[in-house]
């Protein structure tokens, strides 16, 4: 089978059809169909994301009010006129060691809220 033979096997044009198409794809969802929701903390239970979503101060008051795994935990379940783009950006430039913490929850969310700025900013992704 290693030897070879490559009876069975796709040509090369199909199989490079195949991977272009999946990249479009991708790139297709990467820069279209992203939303804040798509980056939007998820498994908080039912009651958590009703209490972050009414919160009606900005993304500031929301940092000194919580410590900082809180904060990009739960920040992204903000509604989106509490995510002033200068405060979260200065949240994630005074947080920038987070994006390498143990904890693989803080790590992932921390970049789920990078991509809530990209959005929020450059409305795109």
């Amino acid at each position: 089978m290693f030897r070879g033979d490559h009876t069975g096997c796709a040509p090369i044009s199909y199989r490079s059809e195949i991977f272009h198409s999946i990249i479009e794809q991708d790139a297709g969802v990467a820069r279209g169909a992203a939303t804040l929701e798509s980056f939007r903390p998820k498994g908080l239970g039912k009651k958590t994301p009703a209490a972050i979503a009414a919160y009606e101060k900005d993304f500031a008051s929301y940092a000194k009010q919580n410590d900082v795994e809180s904060v990009i935990n739960y920040a992204g379940r903000l509604p989106e006129a509490s995510l002033k783009v200068d405060q979260l950006h200065q949240f994630l430039v005074d947080n920038i060691e987070q994006a390498s913490s143990a904890k693989n929850n803080v790590t992932t969310n921390f970049f789920k809220l990078v991509c809530i700025y990209d959005l929020l900013q450059f409305k795109q992704l």
